[in-house]
């Protein structure tokens, strides 16, 4: 893994990533450790799996976000009561949703941060738009 990668994987899951530094510089296989509570490390176990299975050797962590603008007035909407709509389309989707509310307090839109392979995204974003029924 390059060093802007190891950065990414750390700003996008909030875990600590190290590779073992006394590996044997000719094998193939890395010892990463991760540390964080249980959800930074499975997000940063999900965003090196991604980078690991991905057919293209020169993926970024980076293209594993996407945002997404929707109307401030529906936020509550794609929440749910007791956060249960999103934490379903969390689920569903297997996408990291996160909404950034106080990107600009004047707008009359937010930015949903989605988080995950294009399929997971994909997905997520899908869900929000027949929530708030955007075309």
């Amino acid at each position: 893994m390059k060093g802007e990668r190891i950065k990414n994987i750390t700003n996008n899951s909030g875990a600590r990533v190290s590779i073992k530094s006394d590996r044997d510089p000719n094998s193939v296989e890395v010892e990463i450790e991760l540390q964080g509570n249980e959800e930074q490390q499975r997000d940063a176990k999900h965003l090196i799996e991604n980078i690991i299975n991905s057919d293209d050797d020169y993926v970024s962590v980076m293209d594993d976000k996407s945002l997404i603008t929707v109307p401030r007035i529906l936020v509550s909407t794609i929440i749910g009561k007791q956060g249960e709509r999103i934490n379903s389309i969390r689920d569903s989707s297997g996408a990291k949703v996160s909404i950034k509310t106080s990107w600009d307090k004047h707008s009359d839109d937010v930015k949903v941060e989605l988080h995950g392979n294009k399929e997971q995204r994909r997905d997520a974003q899908r869900m929000i738009e027949e929530i708030v029924n955007i075309d």
